[in-house]
């Protein structure tokens, strides 16, 4: 016989009435008057669906998410409720694609870019994930002040996967000299100050991949630049995390170093 503990505690599980009284096989009736007086919230349900939900943030998601973010991703809180999200053109849907699936997002936002758009009437793609349980941790990690701030409990987390996101988002490789290859390796970081520029430097250098700044051209900010040496071990290191249509950023020198 059922009883009414038990009731109670299939619905504190996080079964809604109707599921609770399918699971023990009684009538819903007797389910609701069992909790009169107990029933949850929605906000209340939707904490228990995103606790049953943690599991989604894997290794894997983690360093995806944590990688993306030291690109052009953005992290938030709206009304309480964490946001990831990230923006990607038409040719780069793949990229994007790949990045939803591996964080197990909602299906990408097909956008048109308006008048006053750096690109004007072109279609880009948009995620937006709020899983509250999975981001509340990572926000833990990249948030300061409720803003995206670089710090060592963030960098402590990446591993070289991470590194592969942020290198598909924002890194470059370029052939020197196609006919005895040298490769040059970039890092766009004009968005972080000169201190946040070496605590990355740092980082690649606690990975063993040795790297420098460049002032950017316009005089502006720096970029990070992998060193010659490094190039190879870096392609090696990343290239298990790149994507179909990121490989053409892979790239080995054949160029000898003395």
């Amino acid at each position: 016989m059922i009883t009414d503990e038990q009731i109670k505690q299939t619905y504190s599980a996080g079964l809604n009435r109707t599921k609770v009284a399918q699971q023990l096989g009684i009538s819903e009736k007797r389910v609701r008057k069992v909790l009169r007086g107990q029933f949850r919230t929605r906000e209340q349900y939707q904490v228990l669906i995103n606790k049953h939900n943690e599991h989604l943030l894997t290794e894997q998601r983690l360093q995806c998410i944590l990688g993306t973010l030291l690109g052009d991703s953005s992290l938030f809180y709206n009304r309480g409720i964490p946001v990831l999200q990230f923006s990607h053109c038409k040719k780069q849907y793949e990229y994007a694609e790949y990045k939803r699936l591996i964080i197990g997002a909602p299906p990408l936002l097909a956008l048109v870019k308006g008048k006053g758009s750096y690109s004007e009437g072109s279609i880009y793609y948009r995620m937006c994930y709020n899983n509250k349980a999975c981001l509340d941790k990572i926000a833990e990690l990249v948030l300061i002040n409720g803003k995206k701030t670089l710090n060592e409990r963030w960098l402590n987390a990446i591993k070289p996967e991470a590194i592969a996101y942020w290198f598909m988002d924002d890194g470059s490789s370029t052939f020197i000299n196609k006919s005895y290859p040298k490769v040059d390796i970039t890092f766009a970081t004009l968005g972080y100050d000169l201190n946040e520029v070496m605590m990355l430097i740092e980082k690649l250098s606690s990975l063993n991949i040795i790297s420098n700044k460049h002032r950017h051209p316009d005089g502006f900010g720096y970029n990070i630049r992998i060193s010659r040496r490094s190039t190879n071990y870096f392609m090696d290191l990343v290239k298990p995390y790149i994507c179909q249509s990121m490989l053409y950023k892979i790239k080995y020198s054949t160029y000898k170093i003395n």
